[in-house]
């Protein structure tokens, strides 16, 4: 639904823990890190200060360069002149009669040796490679280090699944030309070859396939392609020819979507996902319309004061992405320029690796970088803390509330997502199969804990606008919010029933192009108790 009226009236992935209780220790910095937006934004940083080291000396190398070709051509032309090339094959008598005879060749290797070689070395002498490697040994100390190995294979997933989810031609892509919009990149043989070859080593032999494909392409089309690399790629695709004859056949394009299929009880973490999630989630990615068009009509926009005073001269602007049950509510335009900048910039220093469940697990599930941040540490945190309050009717910060206790309220949570970050689907509960009696109690507060609640809400700030990708989709709903700078999303993971609302199981999109800011606010049972109180219907 496209509630263009609001846009017209003016000018990140959900982070979670999937885990039976939480704590909030410092998360573990991995290699994920490398794909948020800062991290990303410093190596094109350290890269510009090591091109201006090289920069600087390039002219003494080149002048270098040119005094060491001119030498050994005339060194060469000699020997091959005197059909003594290679010089392996010069027997000495020659060398004595033809070359070491003639008063030119002598008088030759005197000026070579006493004034060409002299000129080079001299040259080579000028350019300080010991000043070379301390300015950049520096200049990596001052940055952290460059990345490694690892970094380049996590980019390389990164491309893979959005080349998955987003079905994008992969010689589209090689020429830049990312979801319609054309760039100046492009990726050569070597850089399609080497994530043709990851794919297929990281159990992706259909990812593989279009890549190596465009190798193989790309290798046919330039003559100058080494035999090597053409070799390589051949044998990569016979490899992974054999891999998808043995891969069994999964759900074809043209099979419908299946909405609203919840998976039976399981205790395999891996199962509380099914096939027909994922697909629903990356056909949501791509823009697909999952819900019928009787569904959609039922989907509306309206302005709401919330019964505040200080609304009714600017209303909410509300647009109804899912109807109750399972409510899924877009607060257009909530926060203000200034705002998303404030939080956004209070906070891009501090940004680490973000985890999964209680032990912050670094994990390909999620990839982003998060910073929690309490309330009453930044008043611009405060500011969208109370906001957030007055616009859901719901107690989600503990300066407002006189008996708050620590754990009853959460922090807010800002992340970012770079390139391919993401977070695959999953519930915002701490108890996935919550059921009314299970009621998390306080982590910190050991000797006498109180009991906490679980997470029954969910508040998603979208900070920033995203060029391509990042949309938030909910597969077994059928509906997906896109990120929109100012705008919030709101939704319920726990029924008034207080067990979970497994409909409600979400993730968040690769993104594509640009970067993706959120901040997520997630309120608890026991602090809302009276705000909603539980019923007994076990279907509400």
């Amino acid at each position: 639904m496209n509630c263009m009226s609001f846009r017209n009236l003016s000018h990140i992935l959900i982070t979670v823990f999937v885990s039976t209780l939480i704590s909030f220790p410092n998360p573990v910095i991995s290699e994920n890190s490398i794909l948020n937006s800062e991290s990303l934004y410093r190596v094109f940083k350290i890269e510009r200060e090591l091109f201006k080291v090289l920069q600087e000396r390039q002219k003494q190398l080149q002048d270098s360069l040119e005094l060491i070709k001119e030498y050994t051509r005339d060194v060469e032309s000699l020997y091959r002149n005197e059909g003594c090339w290679p010089l392996e094959s010069c027997i000495e008598s020659k060398i004595f009669e033809q070359i070491v005879g003639n008063p030119i060749y002598n008088y030759q290797v005197l000026r070579r040796l006493i004034v060409n070689w002299k000129n080079t070395e001299d040259s080579l002498k000028k350019i300080d490679i010991k000043q070379i490697m301390t300015d950049i040994k520096r200049l990596k100390k001052q940055n952290g280090g460059l990345p490694d190995g690892k970094d380049l294979q996590t980019a390389a997933k990164a491309l893979n699944r959005i080349h998955k989810i987003y079905d994008i031609n992969t010689t589209e892509f090689s020429n830049g030309n990312i979801l319609g919009h054309q760039t100046s990149a492009n990726l050569g043989l070597r850089d399609t070859l080497y994530l043709g070859r990851f794919a297929a080593n990281t159990d992706y032999p259909g990812v593989a396939l279009n890549w190596l494909n465009t190798a193989q392409s790309q290798a046919n089309l330039h003559p100058n392609s080494s035999e090597e690399a053409l070799k390589q790629v051949k044998l990569a695709l016979r490899q992974v020819n054999r891999k998808l004859s043995k891969k069994p056949k999964s759900m074809g394009d043209k099979d419908p979507y299946i909405l609203g299929a919840i998976p039976d009880k399981t205790e395999d973490p891996n199962l509380v996902i099914s096939n027909t999630d994922r697909r629903n989630f990356e056909a949501l990615c791509r823009g697909e319309k999952l819900i019928s068009s009787f569904e959609e009509s039922k989907l509306y926009c309206y302005y709401d004061n919330r019964g505040v005073f200080g609304l009714k001269l600017s209303p909410l602007k509300v647009e109804i992405n899912h109807r109750e049950p399972h409510l899924i509510l877009t607060f257009h335009d909530l926060f203000t320029q200034s705002e998303t900048h404030d939080l956004i910039e209070s906070v891009r220093s501090d940004l680490t690796s973000a985890g999964v469940g209680t032990d912050k697990t670094i994990s390909d599930m999620r990839i982003s970088s998060h910073v929690w941040i309490p309330d009453g540490m930044l008043s611009i945190v405060d500011k969208i803390s109370e906001k957030i309050e007055n616009v859901i009717g719901l107690r989600s910060m503990a300066q407002l509330d006189p008996e708050a206790k620590k754990e009853e309220y959460e922090m807010l949570q800002v992340a970012n997502y770079g390139l391919g970050g993401h977070y695959d689907c999953h519930h915002d509960s701490m108890f996935i199969y919550k059921e009314p009696q299970f009621i998390p109690k306080s982590v910190e507060e050991t000797q006498s804990p109180y009991i906490t609640g679980d997470r029954m809400s969910t508040f998603m700030i979208y900070l920033s606008d995203v060029q391509k990708g990042g949309n938030t989709a909910f597969p077994r709903l059928g509906v997906a919010t896109s990120p929109r700078k100012g705008s919030a999303v709101f939704w319920h993971n726990i029924k008034r029933s207080g067990r979970s609302d497994m409909h409600m199981i979400h993730g968040a999109c690769p993104v594509v192009m640009g970067s993706k800011w959120v901040a997520n606010k997630w309120i608890r049972e026991v602090a809302n108790i009276f705000r909603r109180p539980c019923i007994k219907d076990i279907d509400h």
